[in-house]
């Protein structure tokens, strides 16, 4: 079967997949990105594209994000597994 890599992410996920060894992919941007969607009534898959939407926020996320990973390292990656959890389609692709 022939196929076209996009990225990195994309090329290991495929070459897993392959062997039938189950992959996840979680955003580490997708809780940060969600939060914000919903705290000002934005549309949450237009922040996770490469849009100038999303530029458009994007250093609103940072100092937030920031801020809530000097209280909290941790927070955003166990939000992503959290995430990741429900099956969506933003999570578990590129």
């Amino acid at each position: 079967m022939s196929r076209v890599i996009i990225n990195i992410t994309e090329f290991w996920t495929f070459r897993l997949d392959e062997r039938r060894i189950q992959v996840g992919v979680m955003r580490i941007s997708a809780p940060i990105k969600h939060y914000w969607s919903e705290k000002y009534s934005l549309d949450f898959s237009k922040l996770l594209d490469s849009s100038a939407y999303k530029e458009e926020h994007r250093l609103g996320m940072l100092q937030w994000s920031m801020k809530h990973r000097a209280e909290n390292p941790g927070y955003f990656p166990v939000e992503a597994i959290r995430m990741a959890d429900g099956k969506s389609k933003f999570y578990s692709s590129t």
